[in-house]
């Protein structure tokens, strides 16, 4: 004879009760509402333990005020609300354009299919270490068509299957620590998991500088070039190429010798229903 499926609750668990599937549930009060109905969050689980966990978890949140309403909402669902209701309108073009980047290719194909409220630390740090060993990624365009055809350099993303650079996976923990951060504001978790991580650290490479004899040299070479003006200009401000492109005449006053930076030409890619369709010119300010 199976055994009677009961309600029990213990000491300091909430209500814990076993479905006729033979999993259970658990359940908090979270507040009596209006009517004075109580409002409850509710927690599934294979066994009994499992449930008491949550429930204990769960009344531990709420005695701190750190507790978030289950949710099913994906971390990969998360990301795309934070990208376009969040950092569409608040950074530069080509900073969104990067951030959608790196959530598109990187990000989601490997974490985004996990529960936002369930996302682990450790998670995010075997996302991390596996990137920096062998993250790079090859472009749906450059795929073989033929398996006889040889791969070329140009086949991969970044020239090469091996992994991304420390400053690559820096740019992406600084998505992800932000994203979590908004979540937690939306009490869509209860903390940010991305804090316990620790980023892998690359070598530092060593910037080369042009030499007086580097740059005479770079000045012949460029002194019958329609460009030249610009490039002249690049040579002696360090002005970014967006801002030089973005250079009006109402800019500069040539009898004080000043340029007054106004604004900045970039190109950011336009999307299709998730798919690369080219690029355009925006003018940012």
């Amino acid at each position: 004879m199976a055994e009677k499926k009961k309600k029990t609750r213990g000491h300091g668990e909430g209500t814990i009760t076993q479905r006729p599937n033979g999993t259970w549930m658990g359940q908090v009060t979270l507040y009596i509402d209006e009517n004075g109905k109580a409002k409850r969050a509710t927690y599934y689980g294979k066994t009994r333990p499992e449930v008491v966990e949550k429930v204990n978890k769960a009344k531990a949140q709420i005695d701190t005020g750190t507790f978030a309403p289950p949710t099913r909402l994906t971390f990969g669902d998360w990301l795309d609300t934070w990208l376009h209701e969040y950092k569409a309108t608040s950074t530069r073009p080509t900073t969104f354009a990067g951030y959608k980047m790196l959530v598109r290719v990187h990000i989601k194909p490997s974490i985004g299919y996990l529960p936002l409220q369930d996302l682990r630390a450790d998670q995010l740090q075997k996302f991390y270490n596996d990137k920096f060993k062998n993250g790079r990624v090859q472009k749906e365009s450059d795929k073989p068509e033929k398996k006889s055809r040889k791969k070329k350099k140009s086949d991969t993303e970044d020239g090469t299957n091996k992994g991304l650079s420390a400053a690559t996976i820096k740019k992406m923990h600084l998505v992800i620590h932000e994203a979590l951060q908004q979540a937690m504001k939306n009490n869509l978790v209860s903390r940010n998991v991305s804090e316990a991580t620790t980023l892998p650290k690359g070598k530092k490479k060593e910037i080369r500088v042009l030499t007086a004899e580097d740059e005479q040299k770079f000045l012949g070479i460029i002194k019958e070039d329609r460009m030249r003006t610009a490039f002249i200009l690049e040579l002696n401000t360090g002005f970014r190429l967006g801002e030089v492109l973005g250079l009006k005449w109402k800019d500069i006053d040539l009898e004080k010798g000043n340029i007054n930076i106004c604004r900045s030409i970039v190109r950011v890619p336009i999307f299709k229903d998730g798919k690369k369709k080219g690029t355009k010119l925006v003018e940012h300010r």
